[in-house]
């Protein structure tokens, strides 16, 4: 887009849009919207226009710091959704009025009619959900990430959620941060896993300690300049230690720094990423210095661990039944792509309520957490009827998957996504014996909303051509993950016919349990072999 988004906002401050939805297009409705650059404009609202398919509605976007839904706000989540996303037509495999998890711990819901919004946010806000002002989307701080089991964790350094509400609360609807060069994503995370997969944000928190007179301090040391889209990039290390009230301070100084000196003139290097790497992670460390109204203190003693402590084979994705630090459990449900009915999600909610403390939480795997349950009623939790669906032990396949948004709704994407994912793991399924944990990653386009980078098998979305015909198709990517060893897919297959993927798929995962070593994992099996001899010769991939 060049610089058509900054001409834009020097144009209208986009946060002042809100009175515009509530006294105009609420009252007349779609039509209303002439102004080219107001759908742009809207994305500070959590708002985002649909494709043609479902022109004249739009996508809403909810923030949830760290994923933690307190008492009251699942059930009322639920309740917008049966009222106002509900669709024109239905999905096949999920009907309407349905919500989607997604991949930053927010929630967004679809076929929302925009003379509805204020009446939504009215009734998010009475539950404390601060919609009206969400910056959800935008060139604006995004949903602060972090671990969503913070204090829960038994084996946690730090709880970290008061401080991704605090650092959330300081950039709500702050005009100074609300015309950022790009968006701008932050990760909090007090576990020994690193929850908050800071790696691939922009600023990544994690737990350290340094001995700080005389006595040892429990805080974070701090990554930035992660980030997937159309180049993936790892976050680098700044040798920076914070206590706990040094993180709301730190942040300001370094958002303050990406809005001052990030590219303006070319969108597409507008990242924070791309600063560090024209102008290094010293030069970044030294402009927060400037900024900052404290002194940086070089990094700690890291506090993280392996994948010990949270199943190491299902690398952070809290499904199933886990002891909390209280002796009580949480509950990690899977969610079918993410996508949930609402009323799963009022069933939840009055779960939590009846079992837990009433808190819903969302993973970054686009799953969902009931916490708190006493020991003695697990039995009688596992026999609730929303445990047919929303599963405490899927099978490893179903268990590793995640998607975009896709082209039932969205105007980037090149292929469907959530309705071939729902097909594509009940065939494998049914064809495939593996107690294997595979993580299969399905995004619509290269905008990376699913992060395939970080799957074990990766699936970009591409168009091309079969038989004269163009046809939805997939690159396919193979060994990307973060924890201890983090790096990225390599796309070894490009545009592979979706239809032919499937059978790909089951080849290349009968070939790696055919010849995995010692239990090895399917990444080791990958990077052991090299990624493009695990891919057997086909001849559907010879034509």
């Amino acid at each position: 887009m060049g610089n058509k988004v900054e001409e834009l906002k020097q144009k209208k401050n986009p946060l002042e849009i809100a009175d515009t939805i509530k006294e105009v297009y609420a009252k007349e409705g779609y039509d209303a919207i002439t102004d080219p650059d107001e759908p742009e404009r809207l994305k500070w609202y959590g708002l985002y226009t649909h494709n043609d398919k479902t022109e004249g509605y739009f996508m809403m976007r909810i923030k949830v710091p760290g994923g933690v839904l307190k008492p009251g706000q699942a059930r009322r989540i639920g309740e917008v959704i049966n009222a106002y996303a509900v669709g024109e037509f239905a999905n096949p495999h999920f009907g309407d009025a349905f919500g989607d998890v997604t991949t930053r711990q927010d929630i967004q819901m679809h076929w929302i009619d925009i003379r509805d919004v204020p009446e939504i946010w009215e009734l998010l806000g009475e539950v404390d959900i601060p919609t009206g002002v969400t910056g959800a989307c935008g060139d604006v701080p995004r949903n602060v990430v972090g671990c969503p089991v913070a204090g829960l964790d038994k084996h946690e350094i730090i709880n970290g959620q008061d401080l991704v509400e605090e650092v959330t609360d300081f950039f709500l609807g702050n005009e100074e941060f609300s015309n950022l060069p790009r968006k701008y994503k932050i990760a909090i995370s007090g576990c020994r896993e690193r929850c908050g997969q800071g790696e691939i944000n922009d600023i990544g928190l994690y737990p350290a300690q340094k001995s700080m007179n005389g006595k040892e301090e429990y805080g974070f040391n701090v990554i930035a300049g992660g980030g997937l889209g159309r180049k993936e990039i790892l976050a680098k290390g700044l040798n920076v230690f914070l206590t706990r009230d040094q993180v709301v301070e730190f942040n300001r100084a370094a958002a303050t720094v990406f809005r001052d000196q990030g590219n303006r003139k070319r969108r597409g290097r507008a990242r924070l990423r791309y600063l560090l790497d024209e102008k290094g992670a010293d030069w970044f460390r030294e402009e927060i210095q400037n900024e900052a109204n404290f002194t940086l203190q070089e990094s700690g003693e890291s506090l993280e661990a392996s994948s010990q402590y949270n199943d190491g084979r299902y690398y952070r994705d809290h499904i199933g039944l886990h002891e909390q630090k209280n002796g009580n459990y949480y509950a990690g449900l899977h969610v079918p792509t993410g996508r949930f009915k609402g009323d799963w999600f009022i069933e939840a909610a009055n779960l939590s309520d009846e079992y837990g403390n009433g808190e819903i939480r969302l993973t970054q795997r686009q799953n969902i957490i009931i916490p708190d349950i006493p020991e003695e009623r697990l039995d009688t939790f596992q026999t609730e009827s929303l445990l047919e669906r929303l599963q405490l032990a899927p099978s490893p396949l179903r268990r590793g998957s995640i998607t975009c948004t896709g082209t039932e709704f969205c105007s980037l994407a090149l292929i469907e996504t959530k309705n071939r994912m729902v097909k594509w793991i009940e065939e494998l399924e049914q064809r495939l014996d593996t107690e294997s944990p595979i993580r299969l990653h399905l995004s619509g386009c290269n905008a990376s909303c699913a992060q395939p980078q970080i799957a074990d098998i990766a699936f970009q979305g591409m168009k091309a051509r079969k038989d004269g015909d163009t046809v939805e198709a997939v690159d396919i990517g193979l060994g990307g993950g973060l924890g201890d060893n983090p790096g990225f897919a390599e796309w070894v297959l490009k545009r592979v016919p979706c239809e032919d993927a499937f059978d790909v798929v089951s080849a290349i995962v009968e070939q790696y349990e055919d010849r995995k070593q010692n239990g090895e994992s399917f990444r080791e099996y990958v990077w052991r072999v090299n990624p493009e001899n695990a891919v057997p010769d086909l001849d559907i991939l010879n034509q």
